[in-house]
């Protein structure tokens, strides 16, 4: 079985990608609804340069259109996906209990827009 820390990044990546590509290539049905994909992968950093990608991780995303506010928790390999409407949006992270995690990025870095049938590709590092 592998571990979070044997598991390379670029295979999470991959196979995450290639999901939502083909995801929004399928049939998305009469509903009306437009959104892109964001695909999230939260990292702790350790003092000494360490990285890994880190599970567990309680993310929230604020539309900074219209004041709305999203949450999602990274799964076991560090990876969070979610539809999104397209948008003008920004992000912070949060321990399991709550507590704000140190961010490597700050300010206007922790923001990306949204396009619609796209896909948005975020790193949350965070200092451990």
């Amino acid at each position: 079985m592998l571990t979070q820390k044997r598991f390379p990044r670029s295979i999470v990546f991959l196979i995450s990608t290639m999901a939502l590509v083909a995801y929004s290539h399928g049939e998305q049905g009469n509903s009306g609804l437009t959104f892109g994909w964001l695909n999230i992968q939260t990292v702790v950093v350790s003092a000494d340069g360490d990285s890994h990608m880190s599970p567990g991780i309680i993310v929230r995303i604020s539309s900074q259109d219209n004041n709305v506010q999203s949450f999602g928790f990274s799964n076991e390999a560090g990876v969070l996906i979610m539809p999104l409407p397209p948008g003008n949006y920004c992000y912070d992270a949060y321990s399991q209990n709550g507590a704000t995690l140190q961010l490597r990025r700050q300010g206007d870095s922790r923001c990306f827009v949204m396009k619609k049938d796209g896909v948005t590709e975020v790193g949350i590092e965070y200092l451990k």
